[in-house]
């Protein structure tokens, strides 16, 4: 037969346990919380670096070239500061328009930040030009590239 100082004892037990799970469960929550912020850390440095290279290329007088822009048929060479070191592209004009876009070197880039970046050629020959905005996730690597595009953009409009 179940004694009542056992039930109690047992009842006891029981809230310790939920107690112990509930605390695992509040440490789990926390250590996402944790990674979440240092991941939002992460890519405010990104896009600080990638607003700081903008600067830097109107501060040079380097401009984003815009749709309506007219361009010199030929390939031209331009390179840019991704956020692990320089990217050198080509970029291809036919008909005035722009036509292909080649990264050829990106030696010291991430790997998977690079691949989200290349989002950011389709923008441009779209918007046949560089008025686009960086790609979220790989701010920094895609402004590198914008910065290369405009670099060659601006040789195809002032040979």
């Amino acid at each position: 037969m179940i004694t009542k100082h056992f039930i109690e004892k047992l009842a006891a037990c029981l809230v310790i346990v939920a107690a112990i799970l509930y605390f695992n469960h509040l440490m789990n929550v926390n250590s996402e919380l944790e990674k979440a912020n240092g991941e939002i850390v992460n890519l405010s440095a990104e896009l600080e670096k990638a607003n700081g290279q903008l600067e830097t290329l109107q501060a040079a007088g380097v401009p984003g070239v815009v749709y309506g822009t007219s361009y010199q048929d030929g390939i031209y060479s331009g390179a840019g500061e991704g956020e692990g070191g320089p990217i050198s592209l080509q970029v291809t004009i036919e008909g005035g328009l722009i036509t292909k876009i080649e990264i050829m070197t990106a030696d010291y880039e991430d790997e998977k930040t690079l691949g989200k970046s290349l989002d950011v050629l389709d923008e441009i020959l779209t918007a046949q030009g560089t008025d686009v905005a960086p790609i979220s996730g790989a701010e920094a690597t895609s402004a590198g590239i914008i910065e290369g595009v405009s670099a060659a953009l601006y040789s195809a409009v002032n040979p």
